[in-house]
């Protein structure tokens, strides 16, 4: 996280199996306020590597 506040422009995607952890996770960053105001964006991938493996890499293992 210190290292994330040093790189104030850089996104920040979060992504987990399901997609559920990561809006959590997401919301707890921006609480923490490394969204710098809103001048960063935080976002995760809706429905997590699930999702991914399914709509857009049929490749991509899942686990």
């Amino acid at each position: 996280v210190q290292d994330l506040r040093h790189q104030p422009e850089k996104p920040i995607f979060v992504v987990c199996r399901l997609g559920n952890d990561s809006q959590m996770t997401v919301k707890k960053m921006k609480d923490l306020g490394l969204d710098n105001g809103g001048k960063r964006f935080i976002g995760d991938i809706k429905g997590g590597l699930r999702a991914w493996a399914a709509s857009v890499d049929h490749d991509f293992p899942e686990y």
